[in-house]
């Protein structure tokens, strides 16, 4: 789907960063793409729970405004 687009690129970006960064420190790329691959199942698998636990009408109508704050802030804090 086009939609998911706009979410795949930055988060494929930011995985090349964690490549560089990762290759920079010495770690392998098996473990840097296991440890990846788990912490973004176990951050995806809680970030359902809590999306689906607090879901309300509201948040449906404003769901994309959410997520780009949501984006924006985490893009800061990994400038910072």
């Amino acid at each position: 789907q086009m939609s998911l687009l706009p979410v795949a690129v930055p988060m494929t970006l930011n995985n090349l960063a964690g490549g560089v960064a990762g290759g920079t420190a010495g770690i392998s790329a098996n473990m840097s793409f296991i440890l990846a691959l788990l912490c973004s199942y176990v951050m995806m698998s809680l970030g359902y729970l809590i999306g689906r636990t607090f879901r309300s009408r509201w948040i449906e109508q404003q769901a994309n405004v959410i997520a780009g704050a949501v984006f924006g802030i985490l893009g800061n804090l990994q400038i910072l």
